[in-house]
């Protein structure tokens, strides 16, 4: 099975920022037609598997936005990535640029959070854990644009029975896919993940989302609903499910119409 084919259709044009040298000016505008830009959805691959949801929300809202994501990027700045100095300095100055512009006045962030703090960052040629850098990174940030809603999407479950890959193998051997985790578990490893980000409840324009309803139950968090897979791998939701949960994502922009007729 080609993964690609559960993603995003603008994926290749939107995506990998860096690598396609797209800067603040010429960066995807998405969402509702003829609207200006009054956000910005960042982060790594996990925003770029919930953009086509995150512009369709958008699109529902009456707003439209830029995609600024890259691979393994966090706006952790001045915090660098081991390795990946010339990715994280041309994302974070696209950043800092898009940021400059008082008509945006939304930033949503999507990242794998639970990567994002477990790595190692470098500031001043010195190691910092993740558990230090990110969250001091992000309060910085937000307390540079006390005039700015920055809205937080919280970790969605993930498990390595999940995608299409366990899929094709189980349909090669005739065998039942039917992957899910409990859902205590998916909500132990996020509190624990949340609790290295507290900082950042503290301050009054941080709002935090939670769109995992939409995959888990009072029992399970399911990798698969009514024949369907959600994830193309053990942790990318598929373009295809995050569209069709626009009326969920719609919060993050205040608008949730997650409870009406589908």
């Amino acid at each position: 099975m080609d993964r690609h084919q559960y993603e995003d259709a603008r994926y290749g044009e939107c995506h990998r920022a860096s690598e396609l040298h797209l800067k603040a000016d010429d960066l995807c505008l998405r969402g509702a037609p003829g609207r200006a830009a009054s956000f910005v959805l960042i982060g790594d691959s996990h925003a770029a598997a919930l953009a086509a949801g995150v512009f369709a929300a958008a699109k529902i809202s009456g707003v439209a936005g830029y995609q600024l994501t890259d691979s393994g990027w966090r706006p952790t700045y001045p915090y660098i990535r081991l390795s990946r100095d010339s990715q994280d300095l041309w994302m974070n100055e696209q950043l800092r640029q898009v940021l400059s512009d008082k008509a945006i006045d939304r930033v949503v962030v999507i990242v794998n959070w639970a990567s994002a703090v477990g790595q190692t960052y470098m500031l001043n040629a010195k190691p910092v854990a993740g558990a230090e850098a990110v969250p001091a990174a992000l309060v910085a940030l937000v307390q540079r644009h006390p005039e700015k809603k920055f809205v937080l999407l919280e970790d969605t479950p993930w498990a390595r029975t999940f995608g299409v890959r366990n899929l094709a193998q189980a349909m090669m051997f005739n065998r039942p896919f039917d992957p899910k985790i409990p859902v205590d578990e998916y909500k132990r490893e996020w509190r624990r993940t949340r609790d290295v980000l507290r900082p950042l409840e503290r301050l009054p324009n941080v709002e935090w989302v939670d769109i995992s309803d939409s995959l888990c139950d009072e029992r399970f968090c399911h990798g698969q609903r009514n024949g369907e897979t959600l994830y193309y791998d053990a942790d990318h939701l598929t373009s295809q499910f995050a569209e069709r949960q626009a009326d969920r994502i719609a919060r993050i922009f205040g608008n949730d119409q997650s409870g009406r007729d589908r």
